[in-house]
């Protein structure tokens, strides 16, 4: 299955600190503008700037591991968050399903 088109800014992305107060997360591409990702003063926790700057990188990691191989005489694949083969699409409540459609803006 090809992987969804994303509707993000690529990763890397940096965390910019100013002055211990606040901090800037911004993309790491060559473009003209602004890099900005987000904005964050000295109200968050101490460790969300870390956890929004490798947003980028979980999400590759969930979209690499969609599905594994079953054992040798289970010929579908099936994923390993909801246990559903790969023949019969995500549950309803799969974790890794709904934790990727929440990054891309699908709810």
């Amino acid at each position: 299955m090809a992987p969804k088109t994303n509707n993000h800014t690529p990763g890397e992305w940096t965390i910019e600190e100013y002055d211990g107060e606040c901090w800037w997360i911004e993309s790491r591409i060559v473009a003209p503008g602004d890099n900005t990702i987000a904005y964050m003063n000295d109200t968050c926790a101490e460790g969300d700037p870390d956890l929004i700057s490798a947003s980028p990188d979980l999400l590759k990691a969930l979209e690499a591991v969609e599905w594994v191989n079953g054992p040798e005489q289970c010929p579908d694949s099936y994923c390993p968050w909801c246990e559903n083969m790969e023949s019969e699409g995500h549950a309803a409540d799969c974790l890794r399903d709904q934790a990727i459609k929440n990054a891309r803006g699908e709810k």
